[in-house]
This record gives C-alpha cells, structure tokens and sequence, in this order.
C-alpha cells in the first residue's frame, strides 16, 4: 500500500507521496472529498506515466494507494515551532536534550526518514522535547536579566 501523506494547510491541502518524492500536489479548495477526487485522479496519472516511462514500481496496480487523511508532522511541529525554527540550536537540542543525532531529531519533526517509512516522536519524547525548550527558555530569560 502506498501512503500520501496530506497537510492541511489554512486554504486548502498540499500532499507527498514518500514512494515518489518528486510529486506533490497542492488544492486551493478546502472541502476534503474534492481533494481526494483530485488526488486520486492525479497520482493514476503518475503510477502510469511510471509504468510508460518502464520503471519498475513493484507491480502495484493504481488501485494500490491510500490518501492517509493526516496532518504531518513537519506541518505539527514545525509549525508550532516556527517562530523559533531558525534562533534554536537544533543539532544542540538532539544532542543535549533528547540525546540522539541532529538527522534523528530533523526526520522526526519532517515525519519521514531517509527511507520514505513515517516517523513519529512517542509521547516521551514529546515530553523530552517539550522539557528541553522550556530548559532553554529560563536560560535564556536568565540571561537576558544579567544585562
């Protein structure tokens, strides 16, 4: 089965497929059952251009996806972050914080690894996540109060 993972956006949808990372789609309308006509309509265009061009994709039949009606995670948390996206040390947070590689942290928050799978934080890590953010505001209110 092959996954299109969907965000919804403030007007409308944008979708990726991890089999095929070239193809996105974005729809300006807001009423999910449109999307899903206009989706499904547009990716059998892409598995049989696919199957024209003689690239192998494991005989999946176009039947053989699913929409997955969900909001990702880049678009979870990195939305709910962007503000401090680019002031934060990400590497330094995956290393100090969560202690794992900048790569893990950066996957988890985009919802894809390197091999197209979904990634997920757990509700600890959620936790950790949530804990080294707060621990890096005090640090940087305390700061502040020392000018």
């Amino acid at each position: 089965m092959i996954f299109i993972l969907t965000t919804k956006l403030e007007n409308g949808y944008k979708s990726t497929c991890p089999l095929f990372p070239e193809w996105s789609l974005t729809y300006s309308g807001t009423d999910w059952n449109e999307f899903e006509k206009y989706a499904n309509e547009e990716f059998i265009r892409l598995v049989q251009k696919q199957k024209q061009s003689g690239k192998k994709i494991d005989e999946l039949p176009t039947e053989a996806f699913k929409i997955k009606h969900i909001v990702t995670y880049y678009d979870a948390f990195c939305k709910k972050i962007d503000d401090i996206l680019l002031a934060v040390s990400w590497r330094e947070v995956a290393g100090n914080y969560l202690h794992k590689t900048p790569k893990w942290l950066y996957e988890h928050l985009n919802g894809i690894d390197d091999e197209k799978n979904i990634v997920e934080f757990t509700e600890e890590e959620k936790q950790e996540l949530k804990h080294a953010l707060t621990d890096l505001a005090k640090r940087i209110n305390a700061a502040a109060d020392k000018i």
